[in-house]
């Protein structure tokens, strides 16, 4: 409310203050309000695996790589239609400023329950690295990282199914760039 002198009510801004409010919160911006509402955390991951699919689809030359749509609790990753020496895998990607060790868990876990939902022979996990592009088109997107068992990185570099149980085992984790992974996904062993 302003109040002038006499202790009138000049004008009334309590509706004006109500819906600057809403419009910072992103409350009431559906369809019926003419806008999206946005999520920026949201936002960023998709723009994240958006430039994972380009940059795959652009070294690996293959269009048929694409984002997947949301699967609730069976969620089978963010990219599908990754192919390299007989199998067919997935990755899941993660755009986050800040993050821990027991973030990184969750996440490798998460990755794995999807590989096992999308019945995919390998799975990837693309991290974005600080200080790493997040634009396909940039030299450093090459830098980020690829996080993937020893049984998923002997897959992409064409040595087949591991013969020992520990090489697939979901504890056995190996960090790469995603321009290695590229590399050993088209040459396999003979990546230098």
């Amino acid at each position: 409310l302003v109040v002038g002198r006499a202790g009138r009510v000049l004008r009334d801004n309590r509706a004006d203050v109500q819906a600057a409010l809403r419009a910072r919160q992103g409350v009431g911006r559906g369809k019926e309000g003419g806008g999206r509402v946005t999520n920026r955390s949201k936002d960023k991951g998709t723009k994240f695996e958006t430039a994972v699919v380009r940059y795959l689809r652009v070294m690996l030359g293959d269009d048929r790589i694409e984002r997947r749509a949301l699967h609730g609790s069976h969620d089978m990753g963010d990219i599908y239609g990754l192919r390299c020496h007989g199998y067919e895998g997935i990755a899941e990607c993660k755009d986050y400023r800040e993050w821990a060790r027991a973030d990184l868990d969750r996440w490798k876990k998460q990755t794995l329950a999807e590989r096992d939902n999308a019945d995919a022979g390998f799975a990837l996990l693309v991290v974005h690295r600080r200080g790493c592009s997040a634009q396909a088109a940039s030299r450093s997107f090459g830098e980020n990282d690829c996080y993937l068992t020893i049984g998923d990185l002997m897959r992409i570099s064409g040595m087949g199914e591991p013969e020992s149980p520990w090489a697939d085992a979901e504890w056995v984790w190996a960090r790469i760039t995603i321009a290695d992974a590229v590399g050993l996904m088209q040459f396999g062993g003979e990546w230098q």
